[in-house]
Protein backbone atom coordinates (compact mmCIF):
# COMPACT_ATOMS: atom_id res chain seq x y z
CA UNK A 1 0.00 0.00 0.00
CA UNK A 2 2.88 2.45 1.01
CA UNK A 3 4.34 1.68 -1.98
CA UNK A 4 1.36 2.26 -4.65
CA UNK A 5 -1.38 0.24 -3.63
CA UNK A 6 -5.25 1.11 -4.93
CA UNK A 7 -7.99 3.81 -4.26
CA UNK A 8 -10.48 1.13 -3.12
CA UNK A 9 -7.72 0.14 -0.15
CA UNK A 10 -7.26 3.91 1.06
CA UNK A 11 -11.14 4.49 0.80
CA UNK A 12 -11.65 1.86 2.77
CA UNK A 13 -9.01 2.84 5.55
CA UNK A 14 -10.41 5.96 5.19
CA UNK A 15 -13.84 4.87 6.26
CA UNK A 16 -12.67 2.33 9.61
CA UNK A 17 -10.75 5.68 10.75
CA UNK A 18 -14.02 7.22 10.23
CA UNK A 19 -16.44 5.10 12.11
CA UNK A 20 -13.82 4.44 14.72
CA UNK A 21 -13.52 8.33 15.72
CA UNK A 22 -17.19 8.35 15.53
CA UNK A 23 -18.15 5.51 17.80
CA UNK A 24 -14.85 5.93 20.78
CA UNK A 25 -13.79 8.54 22.28
CA UNK A 26 -10.23 7.63 23.58
CA UNK A 27 -6.83 7.00 21.06
CA UNK A 28 -6.13 3.68 22.05
CA UNK A 29 -10.11 2.95 21.13
CA UNK A 30 -9.28 4.23 17.79
CA UNK A 31 -6.21 2.11 17.29
CA UNK A 32 -8.31 -1.19 18.61
CA UNK A 33 -11.11 -0.50 15.60
CA UNK A 34 -8.48 0.48 12.97
CA UNK A 35 -6.81 -2.58 13.82
CA UNK A 36 -9.11 -4.73 14.42
CA UNK A 37 -8.76 -8.68 14.00
CA UNK A 38 -6.04 -7.95 11.05
CA UNK A 39 -2.90 -7.16 13.88
CA UNK A 40 -0.33 -8.12 10.87
CA UNK A 41 -2.01 -5.70 8.39
CA UNK A 42 0.64 -3.16 7.29
CA UNK A 43 -1.36 -0.30 5.93
CA UNK A 44 -3.52 -0.68 9.57
CA UNK A 45 -0.90 -0.42 11.63
CA UNK A 46 0.32 2.57 9.95
CA UNK A 47 -2.84 4.55 9.98
CA UNK A 48 -3.03 3.07 13.66
CA UNK A 49 0.52 4.57 14.73
CA UNK A 50 -1.34 7.96 13.50
CA UNK A 51 -3.47 7.80 17.32
CA UNK A 52 -0.61 5.73 18.89
CA UNK A 53 1.24 9.27 20.05
CA UNK A 54 0.36 11.07 22.94
CA UNK A 55 -0.42 14.63 21.81
CA UNK A 56 0.94 17.75 24.54
CA UNK A 57 -2.14 19.36 26.59
CA UNK A 58 -0.15 22.22 26.16
CA UNK A 59 1.68 24.29 23.22
CA UNK A 60 4.84 26.06 23.62
CA UNK A 61 8.16 24.21 23.45
CA UNK A 62 9.31 20.53 22.41
CA UNK A 63 6.84 18.71 20.38
CA UNK A 64 3.12 18.63 20.08
CA UNK A 65 3.69 14.99 19.53
CA UNK A 66 5.30 12.12 21.68
CA UNK A 67 5.66 8.10 21.32
CA UNK A 68 2.43 7.01 23.60
CA UNK A 69 5.11 4.46 25.18
CA UNK A 70 8.44 5.06 25.63
CA UNK A 71 10.99 1.40 26.99
CA UNK A 72 14.31 2.06 28.74
CA UNK A 73 16.46 0.85 26.08
CA UNK A 74 15.27 4.15 23.91
CA UNK A 75 12.15 2.37 21.80
CA UNK A 76 9.26 3.19 21.23
CA UNK A 77 5.25 2.68 20.41
CA UNK A 78 5.07 3.84 17.85
CA UNK A 79 8.92 5.47 16.47
CA UNK A 80 9.19 9.26 17.15
CA UNK A 81 7.42 11.19 14.81
CA UNK A 82 11.05 12.09 12.41
CA UNK A 83 11.77 8.35 12.77
CA UNK A 84 8.36 7.21 11.30
CA UNK A 85 8.84 5.78 7.64
CA UNK A 86 8.39 7.87 4.26
CA UNK A 87 5.31 5.27 3.54
CA UNK A 88 3.60 6.08 6.69
CA UNK A 89 3.24 9.97 6.01
CA UNK A 90 2.19 8.89 2.16
CA UNK A 91 -0.63 6.79 3.74
CA UNK A 92 -1.98 9.41 5.89
CA UNK A 93 -1.84 11.98 3.15
CA UNK A 94 -3.65 9.55 0.98
CA UNK A 95 -6.20 8.58 3.59
CA UNK A 96 -6.97 12.54 4.25
CA UNK A 97 -8.29 12.66 0.64
CA UNK A 98 -11.39 10.51 1.89
CA UNK A 99 -11.70 11.10 5.71
CA UNK A 100 -14.53 13.10 6.90
CA UNK A 101 -14.40 12.89 10.48
CA UNK A 102 -12.84 16.60 12.27
CA UNK A 103 -11.09 13.74 15.09
CA UNK A 104 -9.19 11.94 12.19
CA UNK A 105 -8.74 15.16 9.80
CA UNK A 106 -6.95 16.97 12.55
CA UNK A 107 -4.86 14.25 13.98
CA UNK A 108 -3.45 13.63 10.02
CA UNK A 109 -3.09 17.06 9.01
CA UNK A 110 -1.43 17.58 12.67
CA UNK A 111 1.31 14.91 12.41
CA UNK A 112 1.66 15.92 8.64
CA UNK A 113 2.07 19.55 9.58
CA UNK A 114 4.79 18.80 12.69
CA UNK A 115 7.02 16.60 10.32
CA UNK A 116 6.93 19.70 7.42
CA UNK A 117 5.57 17.19 5.15
CA UNK A 118 4.03 18.03 1.64
CA UNK A 119 2.48 21.45 1.35
CA UNK A 120 2.72 22.26 4.68
CA UNK A 121 0.46 25.48 4.34
CA UNK A 122 -2.51 23.59 3.62
CA UNK A 123 -1.60 20.89 6.63
CA UNK A 124 -1.81 24.21 9.08
CA UNK A 125 -5.02 25.55 7.69
CA UNK A 126 -6.47 21.90 7.34
CA UNK A 127 -5.42 20.92 10.66
CA UNK A 128 -6.83 24.42 12.61
CA UNK A 129 -10.20 24.12 10.60
CA UNK A 130 -10.71 20.29 11.57
CA UNK A 131 -9.92 21.35 15.15
CA UNK A 132 -12.50 23.59 15.32
CA UNK A 133 -14.94 21.73 14.02
CA UNK A 134 -13.79 18.91 16.31
CA UNK A 135 -13.89 21.25 19.31
CA UNK A 136 -17.17 22.24 18.64
CA UNK A 137 -18.87 19.17 18.05
CA UNK A 138 -19.01 17.78 21.94
CA UNK A 139 -22.18 17.87 23.64
CA UNK A 140 -21.69 18.82 26.51
CA UNK A 141 -18.25 20.40 26.68
CA UNK A 142 -14.98 17.81 27.37
CA UNK A 143 -11.47 18.65 28.04
CA UNK A 144 -10.97 17.13 24.85
CA UNK A 145 -12.92 19.79 23.26
CA UNK A 146 -10.35 22.48 24.92
CA UNK A 147 -7.45 21.05 23.71
CA UNK A 148 -8.63 20.71 20.06
CA UNK A 149 -9.84 24.48 20.24
CA UNK A 150 -6.49 25.52 22.26
CA UNK A 151 -4.55 23.41 19.17
CA UNK A 152 -7.04 25.26 16.69
CA UNK A 153 -5.63 28.63 18.47
CA UNK A 154 -2.42 28.17 18.50
CA UNK A 155 -2.20 26.89 14.43
CA UNK A 156 -4.28 29.76 13.25
CA UNK A 157 -1.80 32.32 15.41
CA UNK A 158 1.23 30.45 13.84
CA UNK A 159 0.08 30.43 10.49
CA UNK A 160 -0.89 34.32 11.08
CA UNK A 161 -4.54 33.42 9.81
CA UNK A 162 -6.47 36.19 11.43
CA UNK A 163 -9.14 35.43 9.70
CA UNK A 164 -8.78 31.57 11.57
CA UNK A 165 -8.14 33.31 14.86
CA UNK A 166 -11.35 34.98 14.57
CA UNK A 167 -13.14 32.34 14.11
CA UNK A 168 -11.87 30.29 17.13
CA UNK A 169 -12.24 32.97 19.46
CA UNK A 170 -15.49 33.14 18.65
CA UNK A 171 -16.35 29.77 18.81
CA UNK A 172 -14.44 29.67 22.34
CA UNK A 173 -16.53 32.75 23.79
CA UNK A 174 -19.50 30.87 22.63
CA UNK A 175 -18.08 27.49 23.97
CA UNK A 176 -17.44 29.05 27.41
CA UNK A 177 -20.82 30.91 27.53
CA UNK A 178 -22.85 26.84 26.92
CA UNK A 179 -20.34 25.28 29.19
CA UNK A 180 -20.85 27.81 32.16
CA UNK A 181 -25.41 27.34 31.37
CA UNK A 182 -24.88 23.91 31.17
CA UNK A 183 -27.01 21.84 33.31
CA UNK A 184 -24.67 20.25 34.70
CA UNK A 185 -21.42 22.29 34.12
CA UNK A 186 -17.81 21.09 34.11
CA UNK A 187 -15.59 24.40 36.17
CA UNK A 188 -12.58 22.78 34.75
CA UNK A 189 -14.00 23.01 30.94
CA UNK A 190 -15.10 26.69 31.50
CA UNK A 191 -11.81 28.26 33.24
CA UNK A 192 -9.87 26.25 30.70
CA UNK A 193 -11.93 27.50 27.51
CA UNK A 194 -11.71 31.03 29.25
CA UNK A 195 -7.78 30.61 29.46
CA UNK A 196 -7.61 30.29 25.66
CA UNK A 197 -9.27 33.96 25.67
CA UNK A 198 -6.57 35.81 28.15
CA UNK A 199 -3.45 33.53 26.57
CA UNK A 200 -4.61 35.34 23.12
CA UNK A 201 -4.89 38.61 24.92
CA UNK A 202 -8.86 39.20 23.57
CA UNK A 203 -9.72 42.64 24.24
CA UNK A 204 -12.96 41.94 23.55
CA UNK A 205 -15.30 42.52 27.01
CA UNK A 206 -16.72 39.44 26.47
CA UNK A 207 -13.55 37.94 28.35
CA UNK A 208 -14.64 39.86 31.35
CA UNK A 209 -17.92 38.84 31.61
CA UNK A 210 -17.21 35.46 31.17
CA UNK A 211 -15.07 35.60 33.61
CA UNK A 212 -17.58 36.64 36.51
CA UNK A 213 -20.38 34.53 34.90
CA UNK A 214 -17.60 31.91 35.84
CA UNK A 215 -16.79 33.15 39.43
CA UNK A 216 -20.85 33.15 40.28
CA UNK A 217 -21.39 29.53 38.58
CA UNK A 218 -17.93 27.79 40.42
CA UNK A 219 -18.51 30.13 43.95
CA UNK A 220 -15.68 27.35 45.55
CA UNK A 221 -12.58 28.72 46.62
CA UNK A 222 -10.54 27.07 44.27
CA UNK A 223 -12.21 27.55 41.15
CA UNK A 224 -12.37 31.41 42.63
CA UNK A 225 -8.75 30.93 43.08
CA UNK A 226 -8.30 30.22 39.09
CA UNK A 227 -10.70 32.37 37.64
CA UNK A 228 -9.05 35.64 40.05
CA UNK A 229 -5.67 34.43 38.53
CA UNK A 230 -7.28 35.05 35.33
CA UNK A 231 -8.84 38.45 36.43
CA UNK A 232 -5.53 39.37 37.53
CA UNK A 233 -3.63 39.10 34.30
CA UNK A 234 -6.33 42.00 33.03
CA UNK A 235 -6.75 43.99 35.84
CA UNK A 236 -6.12 47.65 34.48
CA UNK A 237 -3.78 48.42 37.20
CA UNK A 238 -2.07 47.46 40.29
CA UNK A 239 -4.85 48.67 42.17
CA UNK A 240 -7.28 46.13 40.61
CA UNK A 241 -4.82 43.44 41.43
CA UNK A 242 -4.46 44.29 44.70
CA UNK A 243 -8.71 44.37 45.28
CA UNK A 244 -8.89 41.03 43.49
CA UNK A 245 -6.36 39.57 45.79
CA UNK A 246 -7.80 40.84 48.86
CA UNK A 247 -10.85 39.29 47.38
CA UNK A 248 -9.41 35.75 46.91
CA UNK A 249 -7.96 35.59 50.73
CA UNK A 250 -11.20 36.50 52.03
CA UNK A 251 -12.85 33.78 49.50
CA UNK A 252 -10.52 31.38 51.30
CA UNK A 253 -11.51 32.66 54.81
CA UNK A 254 -14.81 32.34 53.81
CA UNK A 255 -14.93 28.99 52.99
CA UNK A 256 -12.95 27.94 55.89
CA UNK A 257 -15.93 28.91 58.12
CA UNK A 258 -18.11 25.84 56.99
CA UNK A 259 -15.84 23.60 55.94
CA UNK A 260 -14.92 20.19 58.20
CA UNK A 261 -12.01 21.17 60.84
CA UNK A 262 -8.97 19.93 59.34
CA UNK A 263 -9.89 21.32 56.38
CA UNK A 264 -10.84 24.16 57.82
CA UNK A 265 -6.78 24.25 58.88
CA UNK A 266 -5.85 24.09 55.91
CA UNK A 267 -7.97 26.61 53.79
CA UNK A 268 -6.82 28.94 56.71
CA UNK A 269 -3.03 28.25 56.21
CA UNK A 270 -3.33 29.17 52.26
CA UNK A 271 -5.05 32.10 53.06
CA UNK A 272 -2.29 33.88 55.55
CA UNK A 273 0.24 32.32 52.94
CA UNK A 274 -1.42 33.84 49.74
CA UNK A 275 -2.07 37.09 51.63
CA UNK A 276 1.51 37.15 53.00
CA UNK A 277 3.23 36.48 49.37
CA UNK A 278 0.43 39.06 47.74
CA UNK A 279 1.23 41.70 50.71
CA UNK A 280 -1.74 41.89 52.25
CA UNK A 281 -1.04 42.04 56.13
CA UNK A 282 -4.19 42.47 57.80
CA UNK A 283 -5.69 39.69 56.17
CA UNK A 284 -2.53 37.63 57.61
CA UNK A 285 -3.24 38.64 60.93
CA UNK A 286 -7.12 37.84 60.27
CA UNK A 287 -6.42 33.96 58.94
CA UNK A 288 -3.58 33.30 61.89
CA UNK A 289 -5.99 34.46 64.68
CA UNK A 290 -9.20 32.69 62.71
CA UNK A 291 -6.50 29.38 63.25
CA UNK A 292 -5.84 30.32 66.80
CA UNK A 293 -9.16 30.91 68.35
CA UNK A 294 -10.41 27.65 66.07
CA UNK A 295 -8.43 25.28 68.61
CA UNK A 296 -7.40 22.09 68.26
CA UNK A 297 -9.78 19.76 65.68
CA UNK A 298 -11.84 17.60 67.48
CA UNK A 299 -10.80 14.15 65.42
CA UNK A 300 -12.97 11.15 64.66
CA UNK A 301 -10.30 8.06 66.08
CA UNK A 302 -10.48 4.87 64.37
CA UNK A 303 -9.25 2.45 65.96
CA UNK A 304 -7.47 -0.59 64.09
CA UNK A 305 -6.95 -3.80 65.09
CA UNK A 306 -3.70 -5.22 63.30
CA UNK A 307 -3.33 -9.03 63.99
CA UNK A 308 -0.06 -9.73 65.10
CA UNK A 309 1.84 -13.45 65.69
CA UNK A 310 4.06 -12.03 68.44
CA UNK A 311 2.88 -13.18 71.75
CA UNK A 312 2.91 -11.91 75.29
CA UNK A 313 5.44 -14.51 76.23
CA UNK A 314 7.91 -13.49 72.82
CA UNK A 315 7.57 -9.58 74.69
CA UNK A 316 8.26 -10.36 78.06
CA UNK A 317 11.45 -11.90 76.60
CA UNK A 318 12.60 -9.24 74.74
CA UNK A 319 12.13 -6.68 77.33
CA UNK A 320 13.33 -9.20 79.74
CA UNK A 321 16.62 -9.69 77.62
CA UNK A 322 17.50 -6.09 78.01
CA UNK A 323 18.17 -6.89 82.05
CA UNK A 324 21.57 -7.06 82.40
CA UNK A 325 23.36 -8.15 85.16
CA UNK A 326 24.00 -4.38 86.19
CA UNK A 327 22.67 -0.74 85.51
CA UNK A 328 25.40 0.16 83.24
CA UNK A 329 25.29 -3.38 81.48
CA UNK A 330 21.67 -2.97 80.82
CA UNK A 331 22.15 0.35 79.18
CA UNK A 332 24.84 -0.94 76.84
CA UNK A 333 22.36 -3.69 75.72
CA UNK A 334 19.72 -1.66 75.36
CA UNK A 335 21.59 1.20 72.73
CA UNK A 336 22.96 -2.27 71.17
CA UNK A 337 20.15 -3.47 70.39
CA UNK A 338 19.31 -0.11 67.92
CA UNK A 339 17.32 2.57 67.82
CA UNK A 340 13.61 2.30 68.19
CA UNK A 341 12.83 3.55 64.93
CA UNK A 342 15.21 0.63 63.15
CA UNK A 343 17.34 0.21 60.58
CA UNK A 344 17.29 2.75 58.18
CA UNK A 345 18.02 0.87 55.02
CA UNK A 346 15.63 -1.72 56.08
CA UNK A 347 12.91 0.79 56.83
CA UNK A 348 13.80 2.64 53.43
CA UNK A 349 12.87 -0.75 52.00
CA UNK A 350 9.24 -0.56 53.58
CA UNK A 351 9.15 2.63 52.53
CA UNK A 352 9.42 1.97 48.63
CA UNK A 353 7.35 -1.15 49.01
CA UNK A 354 4.53 0.44 50.47
CA UNK A 355 5.31 3.40 48.00
CA UNK A 356 4.91 0.74 45.28
CA UNK A 357 1.58 -1.24 46.57
CA UNK A 358 0.14 2.22 47.03
CA UNK A 359 0.66 4.71 44.50
CA UNK A 360 -1.68 7.27 44.99
CA UNK A 361 -1.27 7.68 48.94
CA UNK A 362 1.55 10.07 47.85
CA UNK A 363 -0.77 11.72 45.65
CA UNK A 364 -2.45 13.21 48.70
CA UNK A 365 -1.50 16.48 50.48
CA UNK A 366 -0.44 15.57 54.44
CA UNK A 367 -0.40 18.34 56.56
CA UNK A 368 1.33 17.62 59.90
CA UNK A 369 -0.94 19.17 63.17
CA UNK A 370 1.14 20.03 65.88
CA UNK A 371 -0.24 19.97 69.58
CA UNK A 372 -2.41 22.90 69.30
CA UNK A 373 -4.15 21.96 66.57
CA UNK A 374 -2.11 24.18 63.83
CA UNK A 375 -0.13 23.26 60.65
CA UNK A 376 3.33 22.66 61.21
CA UNK A 377 4.29 21.11 57.75
CA UNK A 378 3.29 19.74 55.00
CA UNK A 379 5.75 18.37 52.07
CA UNK A 380 6.99 21.06 49.19
CA UNK A 381 8.94 18.71 47.17
CA UNK A 382 9.43 15.07 45.91
CA UNK A 383 12.72 14.91 48.27
CA UNK A 384 10.15 16.15 51.07
CA UNK A 385 7.57 13.47 50.30
CA UNK A 386 9.74 10.66 50.05
CA UNK A 387 11.18 11.93 53.68
CA UNK A 388 7.68 12.06 54.75
CA UNK A 389 6.95 8.17 53.85
CA UNK A 390 10.19 7.52 55.41
CA UNK A 391 9.27 9.20 58.78
CA UNK A 392 5.83 7.32 58.33
CA UNK A 393 7.39 4.39 59.26
CA UNK A 394 9.91 5.84 61.48
CA UNK A 395 7.21 6.93 63.77
CA UNK A 396 5.15 3.49 63.64
CA UNK A 397 8.58 2.09 65.07
CA UNK A 398 8.34 4.48 67.71
CA UNK A 399 4.77 3.87 68.30
CA UNK A 400 5.56 -0.08 68.74
CA UNK A 401 9.27 -0.12 70.51
CA UNK A 402 8.52 3.16 72.16
CA UNK A 403 6.95 1.67 74.95
CA UNK A 404 8.99 -1.30 75.10
CA UNK A 405 12.16 0.16 75.26
CA UNK A 406 10.06 2.49 78.47
CA UNK A 407 9.18 -0.53 80.10
CA UNK A 408 12.67 -1.95 79.86
CA UNK A 409 14.41 1.41 81.33
CA UNK A 410 11.50 0.77 84.04
CA UNK A 411 12.42 -2.70 85.42
CA UNK A 412 16.10 -1.77 85.25
CA UNK A 413 16.09 1.04 87.44
CA UNK A 414 13.34 -0.91 89.70
CA UNK A 415 16.06 -3.99 89.62
CA UNK A 416 19.32 -1.76 90.41
CA UNK A 417 17.95 1.37 91.71
CA UNK A 418 21.16 3.19 90.98
CA UNK A 419 21.93 6.43 92.99
CA UNK A 420 23.47 9.70 91.02
CA UNK A 421 27.11 8.42 92.14
CA UNK A 422 26.62 5.23 90.86
CA UNK A 423 24.98 6.81 87.24
CA UNK A 424 28.01 9.36 87.43
CA UNK A 425 30.92 6.85 88.18
CA UNK A 426 29.19 4.47 84.94
CA UNK A 427 29.20 7.44 82.86
CA UNK A 428 32.82 8.27 83.26
CA UNK A 429 33.74 5.29 81.03
CA UNK A 430 32.46 6.89 78.21
CA UNK A 431 34.81 9.97 79.39
CA UNK A 432 31.34 11.75 80.32
CA UNK A 433 32.02 13.74 83.42
CA UNK A 434 31.61 16.78 85.50
CA UNK A 435 28.48 18.71 85.44
CA UNK A 436 26.87 16.97 82.59
CA UNK A 437 27.32 13.23 84.10
CA UNK A 438 25.51 14.85 87.38
CA UNK A 439 22.85 16.30 85.02
CA UNK A 440 22.00 12.87 83.41
CA UNK A 441 22.50 11.09 86.47
CA UNK A 442 19.75 13.17 87.98
CA UNK A 443 17.33 12.11 85.11
CA UNK A 444 18.10 8.76 85.65
CA UNK A 445 17.20 8.83 89.08
CA UNK A 446 13.62 11.14 88.07
CA UNK A 447 12.88 8.33 85.48
CA UNK A 448 13.10 5.12 87.69
CA UNK A 449 11.40 7.19 90.92
CA UNK A 450 8.37 7.59 88.26
CA UNK A 451 8.98 11.16 87.90
CA UNK A 452 8.59 10.75 84.03
CA UNK A 453 7.28 14.61 83.32
CA UNK A 454 10.14 16.13 85.45
CA UNK A 455 12.49 13.18 83.33
CA UNK A 456 11.66 14.23 80.19
CA UNK A 457 11.75 18.02 80.55
CA UNK A 458 15.11 17.74 82.31
CA UNK A 459 16.66 15.69 79.54
CA UNK A 460 15.26 17.39 76.70
CA UNK A 461 17.74 20.47 76.94
CA UNK A 462 20.78 18.14 77.61
CA UNK A 463 20.18 16.32 74.66
CA UNK A 464 21.19 19.86 72.65
CA UNK A 465 23.84 20.55 75.24
CA UNK A 466 25.49 17.04 74.65
CA UNK A 467 25.17 17.55 70.83
CA UNK A 468 26.82 20.90 70.96
CA UNK A 469 29.57 20.11 73.41
CA UNK A 470 30.36 17.25 70.68
CA UNK A 471 30.44 19.14 67.94
CA UNK A 472 32.44 22.14 70.22
CA UNK A 473 35.12 19.36 70.64
CA UNK A 474 36.02 19.21 66.83
CA UNK A 475 36.45 22.56 66.21
CA UNK A 476 33.24 22.61 64.58
CA UNK A 477 32.31 26.77 63.88
CA UNK A 478 28.94 26.90 66.00
CA UNK A 479 28.55 30.13 67.49
CA UNK A 480 26.66 32.84 65.97
CA UNK A 481 27.93 36.22 66.87
CA UNK A 482 26.10 39.09 67.52
CA UNK A 483 24.73 41.05 64.24
CA UNK A 484 22.62 44.57 64.73
CA UNK A 485 20.12 43.30 67.48
CA UNK A 486 20.38 39.88 66.62
CA UNK A 487 22.31 38.68 69.93
CA UNK A 488 25.15 35.90 69.91
CA UNK A 489 23.66 32.48 70.25
CA UNK A 490 24.22 28.82 68.92
CA UNK A 491 22.47 26.66 66.69
CA UNK A 492 18.98 24.78 67.73
CA UNK A 493 18.85 20.84 67.79
CA UNK A 494 17.69 20.81 64.17
CA UNK A 495 20.75 22.35 63.03
CA UNK A 496 23.03 20.47 65.59
CA UNK A 497 21.90 17.16 64.07
CA UNK A 498 22.60 17.08 60.08
CA UNK A 499 26.39 18.38 61.45
CA UNK A 500 26.82 15.20 63.72
CA UNK A 501 25.42 13.14 60.75
CA UNK A 502 28.09 14.56 58.82
CA UNK A 503 30.58 13.59 61.25
CA UNK A 504 30.13 10.15 61.21
CA UNK A 505 26.75 9.74 63.84
CA UNK A 506 25.88 6.29 62.59
CA UNK A 507 22.73 7.07 60.32
CA UNK A 508 19.92 4.85 61.78
CA UNK A 509 20.52 6.77 65.02
CA UNK A 510 20.62 9.90 63.91
CA UNK A 511 17.48 9.27 61.67
CA UNK A 512 15.83 8.28 65.44
CA UNK A 513 16.91 11.20 67.07
CA UNK A 514 15.44 14.13 64.44
CA UNK A 515 12.02 12.02 64.07
CA UNK A 516 11.54 12.05 67.63
CA UNK A 517 12.71 15.47 68.86
CA UNK A 518 13.24 17.93 66.03
CA UNK A 519 12.13 17.12 62.56
CA UNK A 520 8.35 18.72 61.73
CA UNK A 521 7.30 16.14 59.96
CA UNK A 522 8.57 13.49 63.00
CA UNK A 523 7.31 13.55 66.17
CA UNK A 524 8.97 16.97 66.83
CA UNK A 525 8.92 16.51 70.41
CA UNK A 526 11.82 18.49 71.98
CA UNK A 527 9.68 21.44 70.11
CA UNK A 528 5.94 20.30 71.16
CA UNK A 529 6.69 20.12 74.13
CA UNK A 530 9.33 22.90 75.19
CA UNK A 531 6.72 24.97 73.92
CA UNK A 532 3.98 23.69 75.75
CA UNK A 533 2.09 21.57 73.40
CA UNK A 534 2.58 18.48 75.34
CA UNK A 535 -0.05 17.88 78.28
CA UNK A 536 1.03 14.27 79.45
CA UNK A 537 4.88 12.95 78.29
CA UNK A 538 4.32 9.40 80.35
CA UNK A 539 7.14 6.72 80.67
CA UNK A 540 7.41 6.06 76.75
CA UNK A 541 8.23 9.81 75.83
CA UNK A 542 10.43 10.27 79.07
CA UNK A 543 12.13 6.84 78.32
CA UNK A 544 12.88 7.63 74.65
CA UNK A 545 14.48 11.56 75.87
CA UNK A 546 16.40 9.12 78.08
CA UNK A 547 17.90 6.68 75.70
CA UNK A 548 18.65 9.68 73.47
CA UNK A 549 20.50 11.12 76.45
CA UNK A 550 22.88 8.14 77.16
CA UNK A 551 23.35 7.59 73.46
CA UNK A 552 25.24 10.85 72.56
CA UNK A 553 27.37 10.25 75.81
CA UNK A 554 29.00 7.20 73.54
CA UNK A 555 29.56 9.22 70.57
CA UNK A 556 32.84 10.97 69.50
CA UNK A 557 32.22 12.68 65.76
CA UNK A 558 35.29 13.36 63.59
CA UNK A 559 36.56 16.67 61.98
CA UNK A 560 34.36 16.65 58.40
CA UNK A 561 37.83 16.28 56.52
CA UNK A 562 38.53 12.88 58.73
CA UNK A 563 42.18 14.04 59.26
CA UNK A 564 43.89 12.60 62.39
CA UNK A 565 40.87 11.77 64.46
CA UNK A 566 39.43 8.80 66.35
CA UNK A 567 36.41 7.67 64.51
CA UNK A 568 33.00 8.31 65.38
CA UNK A 569 31.93 5.66 68.15
CA UNK A 570 28.48 4.24 68.48
CA UNK A 571 27.14 1.94 70.77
Amino acid sequence: MADGGDDDLVLELARRADAAATEHEWEHQIVDAIVGGRRHDTDRQRLADAFRFHARDKDGDGERFGPMVTFEGGGSVPAPLPKMPDQAYELWERVLGHAQHPRVRARLHDLLFERRWGEVGVHLTGAAEAYIEDGISGNPQSLHSVDALRRADHLARLGRRNDLVDRVTAEVVRTAGASIDDAEPKPGVAVRLIKILVDGRCADPVVDDLLHRARCRFPDASNVERTIELQRRRAADEGARKDLDRQLVERWLDEAECADPLVAIMHREKAAKLARERGLPDLVDRAVVAMQTAGPPELARIQVEIPSTITPEQVEEYIGSMVGGTWWESVMRLLANGPPTGDVDRNRKTAAELGREHPLQALFPKVRLGGDGLPRYSAQSNDDKLDDQLTDIEIMGLQLYGPLVAEALRRVGAAFDPTVEDVVEALGAVRCDGATAALIARVVCRFNAGDYEAAAYTGLPLVERLSRTLLLAVDSPLYRVQRERAPGTYPGLGALLPQLAERGLDESWYRFLRTLLSAPNGWNFRNEALHGFVDDVGATGAGLVLIAVLYLTFVHPKPIDGADSEPARNA
